[in-house]
């Protein structure tokens, strides 16, 4: 595909510049990256400590773990890189207070194209492929590479998967949101070294009309809070009727003490009474994606065991064609 190919299918800039313009002449305090993550997670920066969570805005947060599963194409939106900062430095520095944020010339921008920074991502990671230690490497460039197979009219199989989405149940396991509050969103985040929480939409509170609310530092009479158990941020699946496993349905009232896995192991009673932020939420919250990941284990386990019965099986009927393949060439 030609670059202009590449820009209508998916609405980027074509033009010249393919790196992520910065001023050559600041000096190391005035670094971009430095000043884009004081304004959005209010504390100085430490490259290798910073975090996505860090981010207090929730829409900021939100496009940083956009852009990590597209035009940077890493599996956990995690540690933030200076390059991701500088690019996000183009949005924020409209909204940024001046003295925090000072606006660089209109002209900074005007031969970067993003166009040419994709390309210049792919071939990073096509070199990437050879040189990784991994024997079977994988990325996902989430929504960017299916459009342009599209616009070449190059049939794509049926995916019995699908594809996976940053919506609220994603959202929560990375802990963006703590849940629902009679219909709302509870949205949490460090402010001054302590986690707050805060009930969205509230179009007042993330807006950006007012100058510096993308520092998302807000007064105490605006935070969520006391309350009771949180709601999940969708409704529960179904249960089958008959599951192939039959561990998943012991009696939950009585251990089986010869049970190697399944869910009665890990049953674990939520705290009855509203828990205020601090060690015991955090605590029950960490035994809960503990037993989130307990439960996913055994899943693991149970195929495992299958796929190994499976290739018992095979290995038996091939040792006996083996055996009266030798008795025939005899």
């Amino acid at each position: 595909m030609t670059f202009k190919e590449i820009g209508q299918a998916l609405g980027l800039k074509d033009l010249e510049e393919s790196s992520i313009p910065i001023p050559y002449d600041a000096t190391r305090e005035e670094n971009i990256a430095k000043m884009v993550w004081k304004v959005l997670a209010g504390k100085s920066r430490k490259a290798s400590r910073d975090k996505n969570a860090s981010i207090r805005h929730p829409s900021v947060r939100y496009l940083h773990r956009l852009i990590v599963h597209t035009i940077f194409p890493r599996k956990e939106a995690g540690p933030v890189n200076d390059e991701e900062l500088q690019l996000l430095h183009q949005t924020v520095q409209h909204y940024g207070h001046p003295s925090q944020l000072p606006l660089v010339s209109t002209d900074f921008y005007k031969n970067f194209g993003m166009v040419g920074f994709f390309v210049k991502r792919l071939i990073h990671y096509k070199e990437w492929a050879w040189t990784t230690g991994d024997s079977e490497p994988r990325i996902g460039i989430g929504g960017l590479i299916t459009p342009l197979l599209k616009f070449k009219d190059i049939s794509l199989e049926d995916d019995p998967i699908g594809p996976a989405f940053m919506d609220g149940s994603y959202l929560k396991k990375a802990q963006y949101f703590s849940g629902r509050f009679e219909g709302t969103f509870v949205y949490s985040y460090l402010q001054s070294t302590k986690e707050v929480e805060v009930l969205l939409p509230n179009w007042n509170l993330p807006g950006l009309t007012r100058p510096g609310a993308i520092s998302f530092d807000n007064w105490e009479e605006h935070l969520f809070g006391p309350h009771g158990p949180l709601g999940p941020m969708r409704s529960p699946k179904r249960k089958k009727t008959a599951d192939r496993c039959d561990v998943f349905q012991e009696n939950t009232s009585g251990l089986n003490s010869e049970l190697l896995y399944g869910p009665p192991r890990y049953h674990f009673e939520q705290h009855p009474i509203t828990l205020p932020n601090g060690p015991l939420r955090q605590a029950h919250e960490h035994i809960g994606n503990l037993q989130r990941w307990n439960k996913a284990q055994d899943r693991t386990i149970f195929k495992l065991k299958s796929k190994c019965k499976e290739l018992s099986k095979i290995v038996k009927r091939q040792a006996e064609a083996s055996a009266q393949f030798m008795k025939k060439s005899r």
